[in-house]
């Protein structure tokens, strides 16, 4: 199945909760995991950084960053400060690693069971439209 992610105040049947945790330019944005949903997801990285931390009784942090430097390239350095907090990290240079390519990208799910989450990314290559899976892999330290 394909799905898509949109935002409705609304409990329709069918329907259940997610955690959101967005992307904006030269901005962290930071979420509380806890027990109000079971999904947590990103949107669609290509240079930002994502990291977690575990606080003990189901309460995780999430952050999902993208810095830049005044030349406009993604500041992985200052992501990785700026991340320090996490117990966990995912940036760019883990990810993006293909040779031949600059058209790799991920995508991030967070997935609670009971009191524990768990990250997983999806790294695949999008060439305009046609996408190639290269692999499914857990966040972890």
């Amino acid at each position: 199945d394909v799905w898509s992610v949109r935002y409705d105040q609304g409990n329709r049947p069918g329907s259940w909760n997610a955690y959101w945790l967005p992307y904006d330019q030269d901005f962290k944005h930071l979420v509380v995991l806890e027990d109000e949903a079971d999904v947590m997801f990103t949107p669609t990285m290509d240079g930002c950084s994502f990291g977690f931390s575990d606080h003990g009784g189901g309460t995780y942090s999430a952050s999902h960053g993208n810095l830049q430097t005044a030349e406009g390239r993604i500041d992985e350095a200052g992501l990785r400060q700026g991340m320090r907090m996490h117990g966990t990290t995912l940036h760019k240079s883990q990810y993006m690693n293909v040779p031949g390519t600059d058209a790799v990208k991920v995508t991030l799910v967070g997935v609670r069971n009971g009191k524990k989450w768990r990250f997983f990314y999806q790294q695949y290559i999008d060439q305009m439209g046609a996408f190639t899976l290269l692999k499914v892999a857990q966040v972890k330290r």
